[in-house]
């Protein structure tokens, strides 16, 4: 089974890393054939686009840590390979630095391609892009992330360096400090945080207390705050598998906020309510419906009350009933 598959559409490029028995990780082969359609793709010039991606569900986890604990291969890159570890006798240790080469030779020299590249990479990820993963989705001109795509840095995981360029990208790309936050507290990433991640203005802070779940929830809890404000102004967290007592178990995530305390933080113009819109008392909705719609459809802004309420401070108008049809009164 080909592990790297290369195809064009037209002047798209299309790599897709295909080797889901290792959640596409790459052995020796796998990166000497990334290699090779990285570089033909590159230098094609009716090529103008390419398109970097996984199978669905998983994107790259960089080195298959597994072949290289079971020694590699020992007919790949023999010259870079020390002499004494060429052939050495029975018994000798796996020297796994050496193993680890013959990969990263290949998709170091696929990452060159891609940067230097005269027309645009986009890694399209859908699911995990972890350590190498990270590294070449890093590399591309534009990254676009499925909901359920992820981010980590992953190496610290089994005690390695940085590596596949991701050392030399992620500085560039968010700066030192946040880059140095992902190497020692080794997130996983989701698509919206990742994209959060680099935004002005926005800085995230991961509370060690807070890495455990309470009450319902079953994963990371969360809290914003902007500044002046003590109080948090939203809360959340992650409750998944929550409704497995219902039939339906999937990961979710919930927040709530305050809308007075939220008011309080926003800028004067921006928390100024409007005053025009038209009032639908709530016993009169769903015989009102098509002539709310057809209000909303013209640019009105329509409210519907809640049981009980009789008028509404953001709205200047209220629609009522007038025999068989409908008027528009000004309150």
């Amino acid at each position: 089974m080909l592990t790297i598959l290369s195809e064009q559409r037209g002047a798209v490029g299309v790599i897709t890393i295909n080797r889901p028995e290792r959640f596409n990780a790459m052995d020796v082969q796998t990166a000497q054939d990334f290699r090779r359609a990285a570089l033909r793709l590159a230098r094609d010039t009716d090529v103008r686009v390419v398109i970097l991606q996984g199978l669905p569900g998983m994107f790259c986890s960089g080195a298959d840590l597994k072949f290289i604990r079971n020694g590699g291969s020992s007919g790949d890159l023999e010259y870079l390979t020390r002499a004494e570890y060429r052939r050495p006798p029975e018994g000798t240790p796996i020297q796994y630095g050496e193993v680890f080469k013959q990969i990263l030779e290949y998709i170091h020299s696929a990452i060159s391609e891609i940067r230097r590249a005269p027309k645009p990479f986009i890694a399209a990820v859908d699911g995990v892009a972890a350590a190498g993963g990270l590294g070449i989705a890093m590399a591309c001109d534009i990254v676009v992330a499925s909901q359920r795509a992820s981010f980590e840095w992953a190496y610290s995981k089994t005690a390695l360096t940085g590596a596949e360029s991701t050392t030399f990208m992620l500085p560039r790309l968010i700066g030192l400090r946040r880059s140095l936050e992902l190497l020692f507290l080794n997130p996983r990433l989701t698509a919206a945080a990742a994209r959060y991640f680099d935004a002005p203005g926005v800085t995230l802070h991961f509370d060690l207390c807070e890495l455990h779940g309470y009450h319902y929830h079953t994963g990371l809890v969360f809290a914003a705050y902007v500044g002046g404000q003590g109080e948090a102004v939203a809360n959340g967290g992650r409750y998944d598998d929550i409704g497995r007592v219902f039939g339906r178990a999937r990961p979710a995530t919930g927040f709530s906020f305050d809308l007075k305390t939220l008011l309080g933080v926003l800028p004067p113009e921006t928390a100024v309510m409007p005053s025009r819109g038209i009032f639908v008392a709530h016993e009169l909705a769903c015989d009102a419906w098509d002539e709310v719609c057809r209000l909303r459809d013209a640019g009105e802004r329509v409210l519907t009350g809640l049981p009980g309420q009789r008028v509404s401070a953001c709205c200047d108008r209220e629609l009522r009933r007038a025999g068989a049809a409908w008027r528009i009164d000004t309150l």
